[in-house]
């Protein structure tokens, strides 16, 4: 009888333990995730208003959302986002956002993180150069950055494909581009393709 109480408690407190560190691993997930998808927009809708792209942005309405745009292009996972607009003035380049991401956990408990940011063009800003970095699974874009020149690329999530392990991203050339070390820097427009064996 002991043994039995014993080995209950034991699994108990290992179920426990298991659902603690998922909570707090998918804490810290998506908010590292919130913050890279927020500044990525931001960048890109700011690279926007600074005419790097084929098309303008002509009114608040405008630039608020093409920075909804970005955003929601950006998020990997199932959750639900809350955009406030602290303040937008696409002729001085001044966005200011608060988003807040709400998701659920696997014991069914509801998370939220939150990501306040205010991004300003200035002439500087505008002179810099925005380059794409493109990555494609399969024939479909998986995820899309404007990152400015000389900056380290960013890596996404690893992709999932059934009946495939992910191996890594390889450029048009064919070779696998390590990006484990933040030393591959954006010089040009990139397209990545992930490789699955």
């Amino acid at each position: 009888m002991k043994n039995i109480i014993i080995t209950i408690t034991f699994v108990v407190m290992t179920i426990m333990t298991l659902f603690i560190v998922e909570s707090l691993q998918t804490k810290e997930y998506r908010t590292v995730e919130l913050s890279e998808a927020v500044d990525n927009a931001l960048i890109a809708t700011m690279n926007n208003v600074a005419g790097n792209k084929c098309y303008t942005i002509g009114s608040n309405g405008e630039f608020v959302e093409d920075f909804k745009q970005m955003l929601m292009t950006s998020i990997d996972s199932a959750s639900e986002l809350d955009i406030e607009v602290l303040n937008a003035d696409y002729e001085k380049g001044i966005l200011s956002v608060k988003v807040t991401e709400n998701y659920v956990y696997l014991n069914g408990r509801q998370g939220t993180v939150t990501k306040t940011a205010t991004v300003l063009l200035d002439q500087k800003q505008q002179e810099k150069n925005y380059y794409t970095v493109n990555y494609h699974v399969g024939d479909s874009l998986y995820k899309s950055y404007q990152l400015a020149k000389g900056s380290p690329i960013i890596k996404p999530k690893d992709p999932e494909m059934e009946g495939g392990a992910f191996v890594g991203w390889r450029n048009s050339s064919g070779e696998i581009v390590e990006m484990s070390n933040g030393d591959v820097l954006v010089e040009s427009d990139m397209e990545l393709y992930g490789l699955f064996r």
